[in-house]
């Protein structure tokens, strides 16, 4: 008997509590509605701010009563409650510091997704007019982040025309009569684009660089070791819609996750011509002649097309380069880590930006004491890290910068892993063929394709702002971890 009594004393307790906060929410209900045309007393009238509990002792309900008796006062009795708990106090710190990152969080998608749609809407060819005015809103964002930036001008072809001339020689060569002559040709035309592709003396190139290119160059930090940012803010050309549909495809199973060697093919061609005129072979110089024929007309084709819009290559690499200044502006800036932040024009036509940078700059970096970081189509779903870039030849990250950089990504939250190169070269390969530690840091498609590269349709909507965003904070960890006492090395 004393156990049910016990027991219909709880459930009149429980009763109680949910009908008493049901009266106390009715209240507020009201007093909301009729504002200060109700007195108080009137609308929590029957409102039961006090009981004794099962030991007999008061038990008051001070959000209610005190909504009601000081709704006008300074501070909240439930202000004081919470600031009496410690666990409250601990989890609303929680939830606020969780309110903050999410607005943060939200604000930086919307800016690198203005960015990258600004950025896209200029059409900016390389070597171009339009190059130039993308440097110039370039450094105007920078400006805005209050990062003082810079326009070098350098000389460049800007154009496809250092590629297509070997093959046409080469094809000329493979038709003339005069087997002598025709091997010298062809030879000839097999040294330069070999020249052109493997970083030598470029001598072709030069010697029909007539226009201007436009580079982006700002500095932060201290003198100690050197960090250097890189991206394009120069566009394609798009290809053919079958080629374009190939390249972006998922690599073949046969090629074992390595991407079609595509530069590559541009020496292929006058190297069969010439390899089959010299040894008297015709079905090798017929092959030669045809890969030779194929490049010219895919390059004269590409030529003719107008530039694509560019939001993932690059303009989403820029973005990042450029929220990465405002994070080291706005945060805590570098002191003993020297960070440049470099926007390169002419990528497209075989990086030509970032030699002409090395040219002027190579002497201020050290290769023991600088790491390369190039940003570049970071706008599909998977961020990675390519472990080598070449065409011939293939330069290797050194496998202390991918851990570097991996364990930045793990302290930032963000997933990365290390993959295949990718099927053409970026600004890095510049710097590797001066010796100077590189990392790539890229994007992939879920399905390990590269849907609209080079293709009309890369557009803004289609970059994923993640990506994007993961790779400005990995930028931003890894300045923080190098920010250590001058004099270490990279």
């Amino acid at each position: 008997m004393e156990q049910r009594k016990l027991e219909g004393c709880r459930e009149l307790s429980d009763f109680v509590d949910i009908h008493f906060l049901i009266g106390a929410a009715s209240g507020l209900v009201w007093y909301r509605i009729l504002g200060r045309h109700a007195p108080l007393d009137r609308v929590f009238a029957g409102t039961r701010c006090e009981r004794r509990d099962r030991l007999g002792h008061i038990r008051r309900y001070g959000c209610c009563h005190d909504v009601a008796t000081d709704l006008n006062s300074s501070r909240s009795p439930c202000l004081e409650a919470t600031e009496s708990s410690p666990w409250l106090r601990k989890h609303t710190r929680d939830n606020e510091s969780a309110v903050n990152e999410a607005r943060v969080s939200d604000r930086r998608r919307k800016q690198l997704a203005g960015w990258i749609r600004e950025l896209a809407d200029i059409e900016r060819p390389s070597a171009t007019t339009g190059e130039q005015e993308a440097a110039a809103w370039i450094v105007a964002r920078l400006c805005d982040a209050g990062v003082e930036a810079r326009i070098e001008t350098e000389r460049a072809n800007g154009t496809h025309l250092p590629f297509l001339l070997p093959s046409l020689v080469a094809l000329l060569a493979g038709l003339a009569s005069r087997r002598r002559r025709a091997a010298s040709a062809a030879g000839l035309a097999t040294l330069a684009i070999v020249d052109e592709l493997e970083g030598g003396r470029r001598i072709l190139r030069r010697a029909l660089a007539h226009r201007r290119t436009h580079n982006v160059v700002a500095e932060l930090g201290g003198a100690g070791p050197t960090l250097l940012f890189v991206a394009h803010h120069d566009v394609a050309r798009p290809w053919a819609a079958p080629i374009g549909a190939l390249v972006s495809a998922p690599p073949l199973p046969l090629l074992k996750g390595r991407p079609a060697p595509m530069v590559a093919a541009l020496i292929y061609g006058p190297l069969l011509v010439f390899a089959g005129i010299a040894s008297g072979h015709q079905p090798l110089k017929r092959a030669g002649l045809a890969l030779c024929a194929s490049v010219v007309l895919l390059l004269a084709d590409i030529s003719r097309r107008r530039p694509v819009p560019g939001a993932n290559d690059n303009a989403s690499g820029v973005a990042a380069v450029i929220g990465l200044a405002h994070d080291l502006i706005h945060g805590q800036p570098p002191r003993s880590v020297r960070v440049v932040l470099l926007s390169t024009g002419s990528e497209e036509t075989m990086v030509e930006g970032m030699d002409a940078f090395l040219r002027r700059h190579g002497a201020d970096l050290d290769p023991a004491r600088t790491l390369v970081v190039c940003l570049d189509q970071i706008g599909w779903e998977h961020l990675v890290l390519r472990e080598s870039e070449g065409v011939l030849r293939r330069y290797r990250s050194r496998d202390e910068d991918l851990d570097l950089v991996l364990d930045a990504a793990r302290c930032a939250g963000v997933a990365l892993r290390v993959a295949e190169p990718f099927p053409t070269p970026s600004d890095g390969l510049a710097a590797r063929w001066r010796g100077m530690p590189t990392i790539f840091l890229g994007s992939v498609a879920a399905n390990g394709g590269y849907p609209h590269y080079h293709r009309p349709t890369d557009l803004s909507e289609h970059v994923d702002l993640d990506s994007v965003s993961g790779a400005r904070a990995i930028c931003l960890q890894l300045v923080e971890q190098l920010d250590a006492p001058a004099g270490q090395g990279v």
